[in-house]
């Protein structure tokens, strides 16, 4: 499997995570002038706007250590991009990470819900 497509794999195990969690899917893939977000969905009345990053394991950096202040500043300036042009009045939202390990034959989810606390 390549690289996208392992990526929309483990983009798909995110969102059913999520899903179990009470959220709902928006949009997969939101791409705009600053960059692309993985994930957008909604709880409640906040939209989470969600990278996800997965690592087979940890020689190369955890999937934390992924998420860069570029990084971060990009996942910003997209969800802002999204409010703008896509969202109809006012929502909160919040910018968060998702980071996929495998341990064996389980899977590790990792989530932030919000970088910007």
């Amino acid at each position: 499997m390549n690289k996208r497509g392992m990526g929309q794999l483990y983009e798909d195990h995110a969102v059913e995570y999520l899903v179990k969690n009470d959220y709902k899917l928006i949009c997969k893939n939101f791409y705009s002038p600053y960059g692309e977000v993985d994930l957008i969905m909604m709880k409640e009345d906040t939209l989470h706007f969600i990278e996800v990053k997965y690592r087979s394991n940890n020689h190369f950096g955890s999937p934390r250590a992924a998420i860069t202040p570029i990084k971060m500043k990009r996942l910003k300036l997209t969800a802002i991009h999204y409010l703008k042009t896509q969202a109809c009045g006012w929502v909160s939202f919040k910018v968060g990470f998702i980071g996929i390990t495998r341990e064996n034959d389980n899977l590790q989810i990792d989530y932030i819900e919000n970088l910007y606390v």
